[in-house]
């Protein structure tokens, strides 16, 4: 069985299980003459919607991870900038002996900040923009399984409909 592959290798069942299920809709269902309305085999289609359901919590876990991988990102820049500032300021202690070191080291150590802070905001900016995108895809992919679970439940309370109006009796 072929599965989709996205972002760092994570499978993305949820799109593979919905193509089976249109697939099952539109390639190998029979329509009923004279009707818009499809047969679609009841086993085979409730056999997808269980995969569907399987799939989004995998769907879930990756969002979840991502956004883990955000967090650490963010903790290493902080981590990376309190070392960049520890670093500045043992240098400045070194260099105090005399007010043109001293007045040099603090000039030094407001850019290894600034850079510093930079650098850290730079970081967090390409976490959060990467977390975004991934959480937008997710979203338009839980948007369309609900589209396609809504069509799904549509066409059988169609089906029903249809089966009560022609037979009264089999829907008691």
């Amino acid at each position: 069985m072929a599965r989709a592959v996205g972002k760092g290798g994570a499978k993305i069942d949820i799109d593979y299980w919905v193509d089976r299920l249109e697939e099952l809709l539109l390639d190998r269902s029979r329509r009923i003459p004279f009707t818009s309305k499809t047969i679609v085999d009841g086993d085979e289609y409730l056999h997808l919607i269980d995969q569907i359901r399987i799939s989004v919590p995998k769907e879930i876990t990756e969002a979840q991870r991502v956004l883990q991988e955000q967090d650490q990102i963010i903790a290493r820049a902080r981590e990376e900038a309190a070392n960049i500032v520890a670093l500045a300021q043992e240098q400045r202690d070194r260099l105090v002996g005399e007010h043109e070191l001293l007045r040099r080291a603090e000039v030094e150590r407001e850019k290894l900040l600034e850079r510093a802070r930079q650098e850290a905001a730079r970081i967090a900016a390409e976490a959060d923009a990467y977390a975004l995108e991934v959480l937008r895809e997710l979203e338009q992919q839980l948007n369309a399984f609900q589209k396609t679970v809504r069509n799904g439940i549509a066409l059988l309370e169609g089906q029903r409909t249809a089966k009560e109006e022609k037979d009264p009796e089999a829907g008691s």
